[in-house]
């Protein structure tokens, strides 16, 4: 889990004005604050996972512009199927046929 001085960090720059990351405090308030595949719990490194992949094409289909996407999350009160990734892991899954290559190596 991240570290509470990094939560704080976060935290207070959503004080501080930052609407990206007030919405970026509630997502991972609800998703969680570190990678649910290796652990990793900076702040800056984590992302939002769509669990069944397809995450591009359903981006295109609710935002119109950047930021579209976090408010797609909150405004349906966070629902099933996304998870908490690192940039490396959820890259590793686009790129490795959706599996993470953390996982194949746990498999071996």
């Amino acid at each position: 889990e991240s570290c509470k001085s990094c939560k704080k960090i976060l935290k207070r720059a959503a004080s501080k004005g930052g609407w990206r990351w007030k919405m970026t405090v509630q997502i991972l308030d609800h998703y969680g604050w570190f990678c649910q595949c290796c652990g990793e719990a900076e702040p800056i490194f984590l992302t939002i996972d769509h669990i069944e992949g397809g995450g591009n094409l359903h981006r295109e289909e609710v935002r119109e512009n950047r930021n579209e996407w976090y408010h797609f999350l909150i405004d349906n009160n966070f629902p099933e199927g996304f998870r908490t990734l690192c940039y490396n892991c959820n890259l590793g899954r686009s790129r490795n046929g959706g599996t993470c290559p953390h996982q194949e190596s746990d498999m071996s």
